[in-house]
């Protein structure tokens, strides 16, 4: 198993923090082990991918679907935190093809991806 630095479990766990305190919705995180990934489950691998790709901006959408503006703005840093972690530790979260930050996910075309299932 890849090492998770101070800073990436730091990251992670303000990141998740600040999503279940301040969520302004219940978000789509499903049980481990289900043959699929919630739409929010996606949507955060979509949030590292964006963070590995140094696009914060695209990043902050999706924060911005779940968190009122300052606690977005909050999350932001530790994500990003969390995101290089796993970069330094050599764990890339692939770009989707068609799929851009801000985008309504069709959940059928994402769950056919086996790949995507083997992540969780």
């Amino acid at each position: 198993m890849a090492a998770i630095d101070g800073i990436g479990f730091h990251g992670f766990d303000t990141l998740f923090t600040i999503l279940a305190n301040a969520a302004q919705r219940s978000l789509d995180i499903r049980r481990p082990r289900r043959p699929t990934l919630g739409a929010d489950e996606v949507r955060l691998l979509e949030l590292i991918c964006l963070l590995q790709a140094e696009r914060p901006n695209d990043a902050a959408t999706i924060l911005d679907d779940w968190l009122p503006p300052a606690a977005a703005r909050a999350a932001l840093p530790p994500a990003a935190g969390f995101a290089q972690s796993l970069a330094e530790s050599r764990l890339w979260i692939p770009a989707r093809p068609g799929i851009d930050a801000g985008e309504q996910v069709h959940v059928a075309a994402v769950y056919a991806n086996r790949g995507l299932v083997l992540v969780q």
